[in-house]
């Protein structure tokens, strides 16, 4: 089955001890940042980090007015 939580301003996760999320794919989406703060340790364990954007991999090959075509269209699409 699926869940979905919306809100329109915030969703809070609160527990004394931990918070488990887990599925094969998480997704997490955001206009603005993410921000992960902690006291302690951020422990990140992962056979691959990509830093990137969903179109950069076509970037580099496109010039001139194409280009500045999908940066208008991708701010847009924030």
């Amino acid at each position: 089955g699926s869940v979905l939580i919306k809100a329109n301003d915030h969703i809070a996760l609160t527990a004394g001890e931990q918070i488990n999320i887990n599925g094969s794919k998480i997704c997490m989406v955001s206009a603005e940042s993410i921000v992960l703060n902690a006291k302690g340790n951020i422990n990140l364990l992962c056979a691959d980090l990509v830093k990137s954007g969903p179109l950069s991999g076509i970037m580099s090959i496109l010039q001139g007015d194409v280009l500045s075509f999908i940066q208008t269209v991708r701010q847009t699409c924030k």
